[in-house]
C-alpha cells in the first residue's frame, strides 16, 4: 500500500541521513560517540523533520552528508575512485529532484574546497593547491552533470516553461489580498 511504502521511505531517509552524517564526522576525526551524537543530531534535525512531507528535499538533505565525506575525501587525494565516489553522490542528489538542494551543497562545497585548499597549502605553493582544488571539484562536478544529464536536461527545459520564467507579475502570483491588505 502507498501509505505503508511512504512510510517506509520516510524511515529511509532518516536511515541515510543518520548513516552518512556519522561516516562523515567519523571521517571528520571524531570518534564513535561524538559522531554518533552529530549523526543522531542530524538525522532528526528540524529541518529533516519538517521536510517529511517533502521526500524530494528531504531526501537531497539526506544525501548531503554522504557529498561532503566523499568530495572531502577527494580534495585529500584525487584519484579516480575517490573523484568517481563523489561524483555519484552527487548524482545521487540530484536524481532526488529538488534542484535547490544541489545548488546550495555545490555552494557548501565550494566553501569546503577552499577550507582545504587552505589548510593543505604552504604559503609557497598556494597556486598549485588552488589549481589543484579547483582542478578536483571541476572533475567532480563535471562527471556528475553528465552522469545525470537524464535528470539535468528535463530541469533546464521544465525551467524556461515554468511560470516564475515567464515574468508573472506580482498580482499574478499573489492576488489582490496582498495588495489591497485585505488579509493582514
Amino acid at each position: 500500500p502507498s501509505e505503508l511504502a511512504l512510510n517506509y521511505d520516510t524511515l529511509l531517509q532518516f536511515s541515510i541521513a543518520g548513516i552518512g552524517a556519522y561516516l562523515c564526522a567519523r571521517n571528520f576525526g571524531l570518534s564513535k560517540l561524538p559522531s554518533f551524537v552529530s549523526a543522531f543530531s542530524y538525522m532528526f534535525s528540524g529541518f529533516l523533520v519538517a521536510r517529511v512531507i517533502q521526500l524530494s528535499i528531504m531526501s537531497g538533505a539526506a544525501i548531503l552528508p554522504f557529498v561532503i565525506l566523499f568530495v572531502d575525501r577527494a580534495l585529500y587525494k584525487p584519484t579516480l575512485p575517490n573523484v568517481a565516489s563523489a561524483a555519484l553522490a552527487i548524482v545521487m542528489q540530484v536524481f532526488t529532484g529538488h534542484p535547490q538542494i544541489v545548488v546550495y551543497n555545490a555552494l557548501f562545497v565550494g566553501l569546503l574546497g577552499l577550507t582545504r585548499m587552505f589548510e593543505l597549502t604552504s604559503m609557497k605553493g598556494w597556486r598549485k593547491q588552488l589549481f589543484q582544488t579547483f582542478t578536483c571539484l571541476f572533475s567532480i562536478y563535471a562527471l556528475a552533470f553528465l552522469l545525470a544529464a537524464v535528470q539535468l536536461v528535463p530541469w533546464v527545459e521544465l525551467a524556461g516553461q515554468s511560470v516564475r520564467s515567464a515574468g508573472a507579475s506580482f498580482r499574478f502570483i499573489f492576488g489582490d489580498d496582498v495588495l489591497s491588505n485585505r488579509w493582514l
